[in-house]
């Protein structure tokens, strides 16, 4: 087998991989906030000047959902490889970035581009630079 077969097949691989590990995450969410229906409102801690960020009505913030998001960005057990976390990339000592010139990705290939900083993702439209066409979020589309 090709170099090129090899790499084309260890992508569809952890793709499927990827699915699946999202899938795990979107039903762990889903089964911890259903257990917090009643959960604490969430007070946004923002510079002076700075409004919060869009949040759908029906879907409020809360302190469950800040404490649910800040143990999925670090879990490994959610990467299709099972061996790197959001913050593996996403570094919050380094602003949310890896510090690269550009980004290493999953399977150790080098990308075109650094790993975006994810500071103040919550007024993004759109997130991810990988799909620059894709629908805008629901809580910010107006």
């Amino acid at each position: 087998m090709s170099l090129a077969t090899r790499n084309s097949v260890a992508s569809i691989e952890l793709s499927q991989a990827t699915a699946g590990a999202m899938a795990k995450m979107a039903l762990l969410a889903l089964t911890l906030l259903s257990q917090t229906a009643q959960a604490e409102p969430y007070v946004w801690q923002l510079p002076q000047g700075m409004q919060p960020p869009a949040v759908p009505a029906d879907n409020p913030m809360s302190t469950a959902k800040i404490s649910l998001g800040r143990r999925l960005f670090f879990d490994i057990r959610l990467s299709g490889p099972g061996y790197m976390a959001c913050a593996t990339c996403h570094k919050p000592e380094l602003a949310f970035t890896d510090g690269r010139k550009v980004a290493i990705g999953v399977t150790g290939q080098l990308h075109t581009r650094n790993t975006p900083t994810l500071a103040n993702v919550a007024y993004l439209a759109r997130f991810g630079w990988a799909q620059p066409k894709s629908e805008p979020l629901g809580a910010v589309d107006s």
